[in-house]
């Protein structure tokens, strides 16, 4: 069934936004090994394809090597399982991108006791919640796309109240894109970038 409006991410620009900082951290010319582990929550989730697909496109430009992309079924303990084979695989890993913050923070964790943390960037997704930016300010996420999910609920109440009072767009559905949050760790970690629970 066709939809009158879409509010939500761009799992498309996230994934490639994430790949150009990657390639930036970790490619051709930085010095560093351009090894890349991929933990998505599903591999036939729809977020999880848009996002590789896009990433990969950017890595393949980049000298970036995937040297793993598996699920972790959303869980925080399977990713950081996953997150510690590959580092023992892999021990110049330049990079992690994971594509949920929570299940991610296992994968943090993972890093974290390798004793990788100056070492492996590990970038997640997700709603920007405290939960987040704790784990950004504890050194467990280093960068996190969030999609403003406390700001989504706002943006799908204005646009009902739109469509109540007959606003329609003559090209085809409405969107609104979920503006982006960029929560980074150390200097430029900003901790009214999440919403409280």
């Amino acid at each position: 069934q066709p939809s009158t409006a879409f509010i939500g991410a761009s799992w498309d620009r996230i994934g490639r936004e994430i790949a150009e900082d990657i390639v930036a951290e970790c490619g051709t010319g930085s010095g560093k090994s351009g090894k890349v582990a991929v933990v998505p929550g599903q591999l036939t989730a729809a977020d999880s394809v848009i996002m590789n697909e896009a990433a990969f496109k950017v890595f393949e430009e980049g000298g970036i090597e995937v040297v793993s992309n598996q699920a972790s079924d959303w869980e925080p303990e399977k990713a950081r399982q996953i997150t510690s084979t590959v580092l023992q695989q892999h021990p110049d890993l330049c990079a992690i991108f994971g594509h949920w913050d929570v299940h991610t923070m296992g994968a943090g964790n993972a890093v974290k006791d390798a004793g990788k943390a100056d070492d492996v960037l590990v970038y997640a997704t997700g709603g920007g919640d405290d939960v987040t930016c704790k784990a950004v300010e504890g050194g467990i996420l280093d960068r996190v796309w969030s999609y403003d999910a406390d700001g989504q609920g706002r943006d799908a109440g204005t646009m009902i109240d739109l469509i109540l009072q007959g606003a329609r767009n003559p090209e085809g559905t409405m969107r609104a894109e979920s503006p982006l949050k960029i929560i980074k760790s150390g200097e430029d970690f900003d901790p009214t970038l999440c919403f409280s629970l």
